[in-house]
């Protein structure tokens, strides 16, 4: 083993996810846990990165690259091993050839990501469950750009993400609400910019930061009060969302 890093750890903290990469310069994810070890996935990828894990960590979501260019979105669990979304009917007739995942729900059941065409000039976000397979939920532009995060709450009926309303690298980036009952909706309406960095497990309230007379600020949203402005964002600070509270860490020098 060359290196190793981890990337996600589950909500009792007995496993961890992330990556090892090999003398050979190849990646294969891994799960370590106090009961079973460590166990490694997947093979001849040149990248990995695990971006959620469920609460009892027997399913892990990520993407893999088999080159620089050439993500797929996937998950695994031990009996059926790694399972690459991107095969999905929704996408190949799309013709969405990239794909990431960047979260998945705490009981193991939803992810959520993006997915564009090879030019990346059109891509869009998805909510994927094993019984339904991909459903659409908007489109988020397109280009280098694409959004890291996206949140799903822990039953997957609320996804929060960041889009942006024009096209490659056009446009400005919103951050956005998702539910199939109201469809996807911008939560910070007005504004110029607007991203969500966290939320709570059940969808009811998002954080993140947004443009107020060319100054960043940040904001927590709540379902029944919508936007309140919680001070202006300080870039020397990494701010941290849970169920209670917003945690402001300072970063280090």
């Amino acid at each position: 083993m060359k290196t190793s890093r981890a990337f996600n750890i589950s909500a009792d903290g007995s496993v961890v996810s992330g990556e090892i990469v090999g003398n050979d310069d190849q990646s294969q994810g891994f799960l370590l846990s106090k009961k079973n070890g460590l166990e490694k996935f997947g093979s001849d990828w040149s990248q990995v990165q695990t971006s959620g894990i469920s609460d009892d960590g027997a399913v892990v979501a990520g993407t893999f690259w088999y080159g620089d260019y050439d993500p797929h979105a996937f998950y695994w669990t031990e009996r059926t091993g790694v399972q690459s979304l991107a095969d999905d009917w929704f996408f190949q007739a799309m013709k969405l050839t990239d794909t990431a995942a960047l979260g998945i729900s705490r009981d193991g059941s939803t992810i959520v990501g993006w997915a564009a065409n090879d030019k990346r000039d059109y891509a869009i976000a998805f909510r994927w469950t094993k019984a339904s397979g991909v459903k659409f939920i908007r489109e988020v532009g397109g280009g280098n750009g694409l959004s890291f995060w996206m949140g799903v709450s822990s039953n997957g009926a609320v996804v929060v993400g960041n889009a942006n309303d024009g096209m490659y690298r056009e446009g400005n980036t919103q951050a956005f609400r998702w539910t199939s009952k109201d469809g996807s909706e911008n939560l910070v309406p007005g504004t110029s910019f607007s991203m969500a960095l966290g939320m709570s497990s059940d969808g009811s309230r998002v954080f993140g930061m947004y443009q107020v007379d060319n100054q960043m600020h940040l904001f927590v949203w709540t379902k029944g009060g919508g936007v309140y402005d919680a001070g202006i964002y300080d870039s020397r600070y990494q701010y941290l969302s849970t169920d209670q509270a917003i945690i402001r860490i300072k970063a280090l020098d």
